[in-house]
This record gives C-alpha cells, structure tokens and sequence, in this order.
C-alpha cells in the first residue's frame, strides 16, 4: 500500500505529516528488528516500489497469508477429499486467535470479523471432509 494508505489506517489521527514520520519510523524499526533477528544485514524485508509498501514475501511468512493460502487450497480441490482435508487441517492449524488481537484499529474491525468468520467455515468444511472431530 501507499504511505498514505497505511497513515490512513494505522494513524488516522495524527496531524498532518507527523503520520508519515510515524509511518517512515515505524518501517524502519521493523526492518532494523528483523535484520538483527535474522542476521541478514542490509535485507529490505519492506519493499518500497512504484510508491507502494510491501513485506517482500520471500523473506517473511506471514500466518494469515498462509491460512488465506490453504483455505484457497481447499477450494481449488474440492473434488479431492483427501487434498481437500489436508488443506483446511493446514489452515486450521494455523489459525491462533483474531486478527490484530488486542488492537483498536477501526480497519481491523471488519477484517477481524471476516477471518473469523473464515475460520468457522474451515472448521465446519474441516469437518465435513472427514478429517477430524
């Protein structure tokens, strides 16, 4: 997303510009934890391109992007049950609360309230195919 996008979201009530300092500080702390983390140097780990962020996808999992994966899975073998079951298992197994637990974000509301909404039809579908109780 833009800068703006994500000063939007995350600090929608900041005064004018000091949301992009907040943006800009808080990318450039996360690239620092990670490098030091992971020990890998001057890696990005935060992409910045055609005036647009994003978490290089090669270098961090993310669990949602992998439960959104596996759920996708599941749909595109839903003539496999066995393929079927492994993939929502997969997703279920990664699911380990809400989305942005804890956080007073407005755009997280509906986001929350989609993915656990996600999450009970994986456990239903789960279900269904035959690969738990």
């Amino acid at each position: 997303m833009t800068d703006e996008a994500a000063v939007d979201a995350l600090w929608p009530d900041a005064p004018p510009g000091r949301g992009a300092e907040q943006f800009h500080t808080a990318v450039g702390n996360l690239r620092k934890v990670l490098r030091e983390m992971t020990e890998l140097g001057e890696t990005m780990f935060v992409e910045h391109a055609a005036g647009r962020y994003r978490i290089d996808p090669d270098l961090v999992e993310i669990d949602l992007w992998s439960f959104q994966s596996h759920l996708a899975q599941a749909e595109r073998c839903a003539d496999d049950d066995t393929e079927r079951a492994t993939a929502l298992t997969a997703a279920a197994g990664i699911y380990r609360g809400e989305l942005a637990e804890g956080s007073r974000y407005d755009w997280a509301e509906a986001l929350r309230e989609q993915f656990a909404h996600s999450r009970l039809n994986a456990f239903r579908a789960h279900r269904t195919a035959g690969a738990g109780s």
